[in-house]
């Protein structure tokens, strides 16, 4: 009877044994299963991750943004057409390139550089920059000078500029890039609007270089202003006759609502004028403008209050 028990109480512990390491194995597997499940999920978040690049925008500051941002149109600076002095007319350019595509020499457009949808195309805007003097100062320009009140190379004073601005939206936020062909070579192409307000209108500068502060600008829709340009270049004339500088190799432009009105008149004086009963667009004040595409809400109200 005592050996009966013995080999019975030895069943009974090699039992516990094996329901413990039973317990064990599947204590490890439900661990395992959940530290898989968490792994799984992590993934699973990473891959729900903004993937558009321009989501960047939103959660970083514009510098790093723009550093980071492929949702730019592949533009460079090399790839635009440019004639100097005829800014207008290197703008018209830009915008069909990025809203219609490029004319090729054997009469097709190529692909254009942004979508065709009415939102897309709305990013894009024209800005024309002038005052009742037609004395607007500029820095960092590509055949500017040194400016000794302010130490500050390619300064320049145009009678007009023109410019482009695309607005590069986020899920949360949008934020701007500007697109000046006239700006020197070692400027950043294109240049978040914040560091062109910094070193290329400089309106902290103005009263040092003696400039008047009613610099206004127009800013036009793209389309709007593909559409309704028309230049015969005559505000290029000088009084004998010539040219005062050398003329682009593109035709002079006609906006198919001019061809359609049979009108061939020069309406480029249309859009310098920042009257606001004249011309299409909106014209800003510098302060306003700045506000409009501004997103660093500290330089923003430093600028404000420049």
């Amino acid at each position: 009877m005592a050996a009966g028990r013995c080999s019975s109480s030895a069943t009974g512990l090699s039992s516990r044994m094996r329901i413990r390491r039973l317990s064990l194995k599947r204590l490890l597997a439900a661990g395992l299963a959940l530290h898989l499940h968490a792994k799984g999920l992590w993934l699973s978040l990473w891959k729900r991750r903004p993937v558009h690049p321009h989501d960047a925008w939103a959660c970083t500051s514009p510098r790093e943004a723009f550093r980071s941002c492929h949702a730019l149109p592949p533009c460079q600076r090399a790839s635009c057409r440019y004639t100097r002095q005829y800014c207008e007319e290197n703008i018209w350019h830009l915008c069909e390139d990025f809203l219609r595509g490029r004319t090729g020499r054997n009469g097709r457009r190529g692909k254009p550089l942004l979508p065709r949808s009415r939102t897309d195309s709305d990013r894009l805007k024209v800005v024309f920059v002038s005052n009742d003097d037609k004395s607007v100062p500029f820095w960092n320009m590509r055949f500017g000078r040194l400016c000794n009140r302010t130490g500050v190379q390619g300064f320049l004073r145009w009678d007009y500029h023109v410019f482009a601005i695309l607005e590069v939206r986020g899920s949360r936020n949008r934020t701007c890039v500007v697109y000046d062909l006239d700006t020197n070579n070692e400027m950043q192409f294109p240049m978040p609007f914040e560091d062109y307000v910094e070193n290329v209108l400089r309106p902290r500068c103005l009263e040092l270089a003696d400039c008047p502060r009613d610099r206004l600008f127009r800013v036009i829709q793209a389309d709007d202003y593909l559409d309704c340009l028309c230049s015969d270049r005559s505000h290029m004339l000088l009084e004998d006759g010539c040219y005062r500088a050398i003329q682009p190799k593109e035709p002079r432009i006609m906006g198919p609502r001019i061809r359609m009105g049979n009108r061939l008149t020069n309406l480029l004086q249309d859009f310098v004028s920042m009257d606001a009963e004249v011309g299409v667009g909106q014209v800003l004040e510098e302060k306003e403008f700045v506000q409009r595409f501004f997103r660093d809400d500290q330089r923003q109200a430093e600028y404000g209050h420049a």
